[in-house]
């Protein structure tokens, strides 16, 4: 984790809100320490469905699972494109 990151946690405070008009898309790496339940908490953010994809490795798996995030990213965006304003 970054120096950003740990600030992050330390002065982040949650408020409660209306959910998101937007689909959230949450993936976490399966050696992070975050549960699957953690990660499917998100969910109560919006108003879509939640997808939530395990890649392998850790908190940085998004360096080495490049294509397989652009692939997750892009079929959750084109499933949820009718919902947007063009």
């Amino acid at each position: 984790m970054s120096r950003a990151n740990f600030q992050a946690i330390e002065e982040y405070c949650f408020t409660k809100s209306e959910p998101l008009k937007v689909p959230l898309f949450v993936g976490i790496g399966e050696d992070e320490n975050v549960t699957l339940e953690q990660a499917k908490s998100s969910g109560k953010e919006s108003i879509f469905n939640l997808e939530v994809k395990i890649f392998p490795g850790n908190y940085f798996f998004i360096f080495d699972n490049k294509k397989l995030v652009a692939n997750f990213l892009t079929k959750n965006i084109n499933h949820y494109q009718r919902f947007t304003c063009v």
